[in-house]
């Protein structure tokens, strides 16, 4: 037989599906014989209608929400020594100590943290090695006593925080009372670097009370004998533990190295009595503030927490789905991209990755298969700092689809990269080195979602 006044298969009018419209029930052309009626059907493509709501009426399956992870999602992060720990709110004023592989959730919103590591220069934020009634903690000194007393009273944990309680009495014979946290010489910085610096403080009692209280940086030369630059952050530290910060970067060329104090003002000749109590300062070379990090109990040391990577491995990558994050940013891209997702095979070779874009706040995503990129998806829209955004990443085994909740979705019809096997949640590479900076919470949907619906997402 021969057929004779058919088209080639291909697009037609009547056969062009919808949005919204997936693969299923049989749809069938008629096979004619030359010049005679039509003797059976050849399958064409079969497809299912589905509700456009569909999407959005399907369960996600959580990857992260608040204070907890999905069954296939793991965080991993590696610390230096193993035994370092990040001190984390859990709920209002209280603390606790997070080792590493553990996640760490922001208190006031409970969406897991996605943060760059950083080291805590300060040897002994535990405050170790304090005795009554004189002897402070080790490495600790009272650099400018100003003819004041200074005796340890305690130590102990005060909401979850290790501190050490300090009486500070007698007649003052200068205007600044000091406690440094570490030796002149202990801390290596250099000129153009920016450094953050936290304590915890309260006021225990204060019937004769200082002016004035501030977190210092003094900057010295190498030996340590000589303070080239300083500057201060002031606090009015309460009854109640607070944690308070300040931020510097150094100037003077000669500075070598840096050094972090508790400054309180006082007057000349004016009788005091105040009894603080002091916990955890945490230095590190940053511009911004972070959790504070603790060496190992009993093993005073500069202590690094390392990046936090949550992995997301199903037991088998779906074909087509997408992924919806809800996330924060602690800052705006600099010098390298930042992560929000990559889906990849354990390599940079065969990925999804959508990232901020080094140098400010536009969203993207590149479809890179074998090292090469093969399609570029940009949005009409910029991420602000601090600012709540909502991202979707979705993908098929013939396109891909990017979209935030302020930058509308675009579209690829590329091919899927080969071999993809896992999620990199908040990063932008498969080292784990270009962190988001940031919190989010994600959900994923088994599910290859139309524009309709993928914006549909974006808006929930």
């Amino acid at each position: 037989m021969q057929e004779s006044g058919l088209a080639p298969y291909g697009l037609y009018p009547e056969a062009v599906i919808p949005d919204g419209y997936v693969l299923g029930s049989a749809l069938e052309r008629p096979a004619l014989v030359a010049g005679g009626a039509p003797r059976g059907g050849v399958g064409l493509v079969t497809m299912t209608a589905r509700s456009p709501s569909a999407v959005t009426a399907t369960p996600p399956v959580v990857l992260v929400t608040n204070d907890a992870l999905g069954a296939n999602v793991a965080v991993t992060r590696a610390h230096t020594p193993s035994g370092v720990t990040s001190l984390e709110r859990l709920v209002d004023g209280i603390y606790a100590e997070i080792a590493q592989n553990q996640p760490r959730y922001r208190y006031e919103t409970r969406s897991l943290r996605v943060s760059s590591g950083g080291t805590n220069t300060i040897r002994n934020p535990r405050g170790e090695g304090a005795t009554a009634p004189t002897t402070v903690p080790t490495n600790w000194s009272v650099s400018l006593s100003s003819g004041l007393t200074t005796t340890v009273i305690s130590t102990q944990f005060r909401d979850g925080v290790p501190t050490v309680t300090l009486r500070v009495a007698g007649t003052s014979t200068g205007t600044f009372w000091r406690l440094v946290f570490d030796t002149t010489t202990a801390i290596v910085a250099a000129a153009g670097q920016t450094w953050t610096a936290s304590l915890f403080c309260r006021v225990a009692s204060a019937p004769n009370p200082p002016n004035t209280y501030a977190v210092r940086f003094s900057g010295r030369s190498t030996g340590g004998g000589v303070e080239h630059e300083a500057s201060s952050t002031a606090f009015t530290p309460t009854a109640t533990l607070g944690r308070y910060s300040g931020s510097t970067t150094l100037a003077n060329a000669s500075t070598a190295r840096i050094q972090q104090a508790l400054s309180i003002g006082i007057t000349n000749g004016v009788a005091y009595d105040f009894t603080i109590e002091i916990g955890a300062p945490d230095l590190k070379q940053s511009p911004l503030l972070s959790s504070a990090t603790m060496p190992p109990t009993a093993a005073p040391q500069a202590s690094t927490r390392g990046i936090d990577v949550p992995i997301w491995t199903p037991s088998a990558f779906p074909p087509r789905g997408c992924i919806v994050l809800l996330g924060t940013l602690d800052a705006l891209a600099g010098v390298s991209a930042l992560g929000l997702l990559q889906l990849d095979g354990g390599t940079d070779s065969n990925r999804l990755v959508a990232r901020v874009a080094a140098g400010g706040g536009q969203p993207e995503m590149l479809v890179i298969t074998g090292g090469v990129t093969t399609a570029t998806l940009t949005l009409s829209d910029t991420l602000a700092a601090a600012t709540p955004f909502r991202a979707l990443v979705a993908w098929s085994p013939g396109g891909v689809r990017f979209g935030t909740s302020t930058g509308g979705v675009v579209s690829a019809g590329v091919a899927l990269p080969p071999g993809l096997l896992r999620g990199l949640l908040g990063h932008a590479n498969a080292a784990g080195t270009l962190p988001m900076g940031g919190e989010l919470v994600a959900d994923f949907f088994d599910t290859w979602p139309s524009e309709a619906e993928a914006a549909a997402l974006l808006a929930a």
